[in-house]
């Protein structure tokens, strides 16, 4: 019992010892958010009165980034999305799929001493949020 509390000790000391970050100058990483959902409406029924209550869609976010060096880079995200996924495209009893470029730009960034800077070419998400976009 002794030896067992002992290394549960030793174990969680280890864990609380910081680690320095690691950061590749060159790779590329490719994360992905995916997530589904179901419909049971009949707003597709006002446009086509056969068309079936029940829908399902689903929609992807990828996310690459490309590093090219210390100091280039490049990102972006790609949604994927099938309709109804969102809540306006329950009128539609279509199912269609769509494509769409949320962000892409090439970076430059570097640090001299306490001065870090980051310089970014491309598409960019707005600072403000959405809500200027639809004003």
């Amino acid at each position: 019992m002794l030896r067992r509390t002992a290394a549960c000790g030793v174990f969680c000391g280890l864990l609380a010892i910081p680690s320095l970050a690691q950061d590749a100058d060159f790779g590329i990483s490719v994360p992905v958010t995916v997530s589904g959902g179901a419909t049971y409406t009949k707003r597709p029924q006002l446009d086509e009165p056969d068309a079936s209550p029940a829908g399902g869609a689903f929609r992807a976010v990828l996310y690459p980034t490309l590093r090219m060096g210390p100091n280039w880079f490049g990102y972006a995200a790609v949604q994927v999305r099938s309709t109804p996924y969102f809540y306006y495209d329950a009128f539609e009893p279509d199912h269609e799929l769509y494509t769409n470029v949320l962000q892409a730009f090439v970076g430059y960034s570097f640090r001299k001493s306490t001065v870090a800077m980051v310089i970014k070419a491309g598409r960019l998400s707005s600072a403000f949020g959405a809500f200027p976009l639809h004003y």
